[in-house]
């Protein structure tokens, strides 16, 4: 069975290298908030060309306090996606605030900037926007953040698919107020567990974060902004981190390479496939469509190839939320019946991509 997504071969490939980084953070005595944290966060920053990055215990964080940084609270509204997978919807409903949802291009699968050029607001407008690069493909993100300032609307990179990515030479997480990364294992840059951080080059708004990251501390045990948390970076992950930042661009070039495999050799005429330029793009997924997508994946499976959906309900159908400001969303909706993501990370084989594609190929729908 080749697994969707084998993260174990890239520990193996590691071995005593990693072993090592992390036997030198149980040595230090010191596991919480020490040199591992500061150094990564150091060196995040510079890797994405911003003043400031403040790591977090998660990607889901990174976004609530990015919202509680910038001021949204209860009865604001703030624009994202609902293909994304819940984690913006998650974070904008956890401030209290509302989503106003925008279609999806169906090429890009990121924000259709014609259907954000085209909102009308009949009461108050939106505060933020939370920009989701998915699958590892950069938004229009210059277009859209020339719409927001116009508008005094601030700008959230959620860069958790994105890490590396560059548009005009300048990474994924330069192009907005602030950018949160999630490095969950399955990402680009991956931790050995839950990981998140922002960046910003807004010194005011790294001050509050990391406030907001410890109980809303300014000094130990004092208070000085509701709303904090306990959402702190441990110095084992920190360590890993920092250790994988060295090769992100090579693994990143691993995974460009298998997917303009497929985007060349599948051709079944009942699968479409995404196109994959090298700017703008670091391959996080790769995802097909196909209009029988349940028959696919069962062909897959009974080939021996794990395949997945990102991601089957759309935000604006969970929990029957609709109560959120929602347009249609048919491209969202649609993509959601016929999404599939066959294996694409770095540690697959030739001869793995080679049968993958194969056996794409021989499926007769």
């Amino acid at each position: 069975m080749i697994i969707f997504n084998d993260i174990k071969r890239l520990i193996d490939k590691e071995g005593d290298e990693l072993k090592e980084v992390i036997n030198n953070v149980l040595k230090s005595g010191r596991y919480a908030m020490g040199e591992n944290v500061k150094n990564f966060e150091k060196e995040f920053a510079e890797y994405i060309g911003t003043s400031h990055a403040i790591s977090l215990a998660n990607g889901t964080d990174a976004l609530e306090i990015s919202l509680r940084a910038i001021g949204i609270g209860k009865n604001d509204s703030v624009i994202t996606v609902a293909n994304a997978g819940n984690y913006s919807s998650t974070a904008i409903h956890l401030v209290g605030a509302q989503p106003i949802y925008v279609d999806v291009d169906p090429i890009t699968f990121n924000l259709d900037v014609e259907k954000l050029k085209s909102l009308e607001f009949n009461k108050k407008a939106p505060k933020a926007l939370i920009i989701t690069h998915l699958y590892g493909r950069l938004s229009d993100v210059i277009t859209i953040r020339e719409w927001c300032f116009k508008r005094n609307i601030k700008i959230i990179e959620d860069c958790a698919q994105s890490h590396g990515a560059t548009i005009a030479n300048k990474f994924a997480g330069n192009f907005s107020d602030l950018a949160c990364f999630s490095f969950y294992p399955t990402k680009n840059l991956p931790a050995l567990g839950d990981a998140g951080a922002i960046v910003t080059s807004d010194s005011y708004l790294a001050e509050k974060i990391n406030s907001l990251r410890q109980y809303g501390w300014g000094e130990k045990y004092q208070v000085n902004i509701p709303g904090g948390r306990n959402s702190r970076m441990d110095e084992i992950q920190a360590a890993i981190l920092r250790y994988r930042l060295k090769g992100l661009g090579e693994r990143n070039s691993q995974r460009i390479k298998i997917a303009q495999y497929y985007s060349s050799n599948i051709k079944n005429p009942s699968i479409s496939i995404p196109s994959i330029p090298c700017e703008g793009h670091v391959a996080h997924l790769y995802v097909i469509r196909t209009g029988s997508r349940p028959e696919l994946q069962k062909f897959l499976l009974n080939n021996n190839v794990a395949s997945d959906i990102h991601y089957p309900i759309p935000d604006h159908l969970q929990l029957k939320r609709m109560n959120s400001t929602s347009r249609t969303l048919a491209q969202t909706e649609l993509l959601a019946k016929e999404i599939l993501s066959i294996p694409c990370y770095p540690e697959l084989s030739y001869s793995e991509v080679e049968y993958i594609t194969s056996i794409c190929n021989q499926w007769n729908n």
